[in-house]
């Protein structure tokens, strides 16, 4: 093996590894990271219909597990509430599709706060899961407002 071929093979080693790193590190809830002022200024709030619910970012980690492995799902989300200190309470729906059909399906109550906010949650696969692609799916549903939020991901049973 030449030295470009080991060192693509090195890296590709620790960004796998980096990734369980990041779900080993994650724990499962909350976190603020702006409080709503700025973030009422940043996506201009006063002249948009409120609530202002919007998800910035979504990751689903590791993209290729093996069955019986754990996945972190982690979302950021901006929420502008209608009145001071408000929040915005619905059902948060998660489910995993395989083949076409939904093998896994959660629902919790849930709320959504004013500002930034981080959510990780987690899910573990059964021993037995086939190997494929999968689908991962998270909605949040409310009166007041919705989001949904999709990944794909890849069970290696080898």
């Amino acid at each position: 093996m030449d030295r470009r071929t080991l060192s693509l093979v090195v890296c590709l080693a620790m960004m796998l590894g980096c990734a369980q790193l990041k779900v080993q590190f994650r724990q499962k809830g909350e976190r603020i990271v702006d409080f709503p002022e700025p973030v009422a200024e940043e996506y201009k709030c006063s002249s948009r219909k409120l609530p202002f619910i919007q998800v910035e970012e979504t990751e689903l980690i590791p993209h290729r597990v093996k069955p019986g492995s754990k996945l972190n799902l982690r979302y950021v989300y901006v929420m502008c509430p209608s009145r001071i200190s408000e929040i915005v309470e619905g059902k948060l729906y998660t489910r995993i599709h395989f083949r076409g059909a939904t093998i896994y399906n959660d629902v919790v109550q849930s709320e959504l706060q004013p500002g930034r906010w981080v959510v990780d949650s987690f899910i573990r696969l059964p021993l037995r899961a086939d190997s494929g692609m999968y689908a991962l799916e998270a909605r949040f549903e409310s009166r007041k407002g919705r989001f949904s939020v999709h990944s794909d991901f890849l069970v290696d049973g080898d």
